[in-house]
């Protein structure tokens, strides 16, 4: 066996709840496999700084999010530590969203499901999902060409990420998208489209893929009703605070079951006779994780917003113990512009405001998508920039906004830019407080409110109807940096959604990764501009594997 070492409403509903899961065990004669964690996470009960320890192009210090605590286990469970012993056909580590899509769609099949969930609810965070072909999209006359989704996903991805998985996600989104809503239906608020039309913004496509549930509570209302689903045909129960520790394979290779740690600390072992699934998320709170697989600019935030505390990378580390691996480093996350340094996300900084860095210049067009802005902040020096807004700030805000907060007026994002900002009735006295070069900053300002005199942006290109001018004093400049939601890659999976061993690129029978556990479509960055996929493979994946693993569909790729 090899064990592989070196080896991301608006989207402010992330900010609110969220749930993990466990991971796998096995049945009589044979043995937990699982290799030596590389650091647990942090013992800190609160956000703090601390050095990282890698090489970089400045001497960054990175924001330790507090500590989730680590299920999975290195050292193989001995037998007698197991007191009870479950027979099931398949075993989904994890009710997150993708988690709870799997077991309802495999508890249709026909299977026998176990659900095991790392906390007390099913907890998720969204409301977002991309789909092609769906009924909801057939009601507006905006139709995306999935050809042109799947390429400008490719083209973000740098064409390292695989191409058959991006094909078979917006494939089959529409499918998975209208069984959702067979379930969900009628007891949530129908949902329209988070953009209402595919739109250009700074130049890059911004897609209507996303369907928005946010009006009906998002993922974290939907989550529990296909737990319901899933119980509904009698052949599927849902376990929490049994988070799943260990995976287990035979002879041959194949896993078989998943071993679990019960709510009374006591080990109970699951067989899966078809199969499991890793459901796990991402680990946002496994702070030697986020060290040995992302950038240190990457964690160089002012917030991490993810509340999934259970999110420790139990089943990337489970995958990993039995052969297979993961996306090479550094990973992708799925960021944002708007952290400020009292580590908080101010909705104001996710429109397109001026914006300057430490030598008082503009350096990007304020209007590309989110993540793209959110790099090219965090590429500056220090890691972050200023954004600059004047008295008319609500104004403008009600005039530039791309996203609407649900519930929050103009006013009220106004109110919390302001209060964390520096404001002076000068350009000049503005400067002195940001600390930057006043004459290059002064200047700055003079070009960007004639091009929005103008209504010409020649120097970065912000459409003309983006363009926020600040003329009016008092004057706002708040320091800002990224804040980071999720991380976004993780084991490596082929498109029937099978993790893949590091000897061979073929699946390791009987498992299978969705979600954020899993990998295989995000490079470099997540694509915030192909709206809703985090969500969109969760769901269409999570349907599929259940149907593969139920038999009620065969597997493309060899097994």
């Amino acid at each position: 066996m090899h064990t592989n070492t070196e080896s991301t409403m608006s989207r402010r509903a992330f900010l609110n709840g969220c749930l993990t899961a466990g991971v796998v065990a096995a049945g009589a004669n044979l043995a937990g496999c699982a290799p030596k964690q590389e650091g647990g996470a942090s013992e800190a009960t609160e956000q703090t700084v601390e050095k990282i320890a890698f090489p970089s192009s400045e001497p960054f210090e990175g924001l330790q999010p507090p500590a989730g605590e680590i299920a999975f286990v290195s050292e193989p469970i001995a037998a007698d530590k197991i007191v009870e012993t479950v027979e099931t056909d398949v075993v989904v580590c994890g009710a997150g969203w993708a988690g709870c899509c799997a077991a309802a769609s495999a508890a249709e099949g026909g299977a026998k499901v176990v659900l095991l969930q790392k906390g007390d609810v099913p907890a998720c965070n969204g409301g977002e999902i991309a789909s092609f072909g769906d009924k909801v999209h057939a009601g507006y006359d905006d139709i995306i060409d999935p050809e042109e989704y799947i390429y400008d996903l490719m083209y973000t991805g740098s064409w390292r990420i695989d191409e058959n998985v991006v094909r078979r996600f917006v494939k089959r989104s529409g499918e998975a998208m209208d069984w959702l809503m067979d379930i969900v239906g009628e007891h949530i608020e129908y949902p329209a489209l988070s953009i209402a039309q595919t739109t250009k913004r700074g130049g890059l496509n911004w897609y209507s893929s996303a369907v928005n549930f946010n009006g009906g509570g998002g993922v974290a209302a939907m989550a529990p009703m296909m737990i319901e689903y899933m119980e509904s045909f009698g052949n599927g129960e849902v376990r929490f605070n049994t988070p799943a520790c260990q995976l287990i394979q035979n002879e041959e290779g194949r896993v078989v079951g998943v071993i679990a740690k019960n709510a009374e600390g006591d080990f109970t072992q699951f067989n899966a006779a078809k199969g499991v699934v890793l459901a796990t998320g991402g680990y946002e709170f496994n702070w030697e994780r986020l060290k040995k697989c992302l950038r240190p600019r990457d964690l160089q935030v002012r917030a991490w917003v993810n509340s999934c505390m259970g999110n420790t990378g139990d089943g990337h580390e489970m995958g990993l113990a039995v052969g297979g691996f993961e996306d090479e480093y550094p990973h992708a996350l799925c960021t944002d512009p708007s952290g400020t340094k009292s580590g908080g996300a101010f909705g104001a900084a996710i429109h397109p405001f001026m914006r300057v860095n430490e030598y008082g210049l503009r350096f990007v067009n304020e209007a590309i998508p989110s993540n793209f802005l959110a790099n090219a902040i965090n590429a500056q020096v220090g890691a972050h920039d200023w954004v600059i807004a004047d008295a008319d700030i609500a104004s403008n805000i009600d005039k530039i906004r791309d996203l609407v907060i649900p519930g929050v007026t103009p006013e009220q994002e106004a109110e919390g830019f302001i209060a964390d900002s520096v404001t002076s009735n000068t350009l000049e006295g503005l400067a002195e407080q940001m600390g930057i070069n006043t004459a290059a900053f002064v200047e700055t300002v003079k070009r960007y409110n004639e091009a929005c005199e103008k209504g010409v942006d020649e120097e970065f290109g912000v459409p003309a109807e983006k363009l926020a001018p600040v003329l009016t004093p008092p004057f706002y400049a708040c320091d800002e940096g990224q804040i980071n939601l999720a991380t976004e890659c993780g084991l490596r999976v082929n498109s029937d959604s099978a993790v893949l061993s590091y000897e061979t690129n073929a699946p390791i029978p009987g498992l299978y990764a969705v979600g954020t556990c899993s990998g295989s479509m995000f490079y470099g960055t997540y694509p915030h501009h192909c709206s809703g996929i985090s969500l969109g493979r969760g769901l269409t994946y999570g349907m599929i594997v259940g149907r593969i693993l139920s038999g009620a569909e065969a597997p493309v790729n060899e097994q």
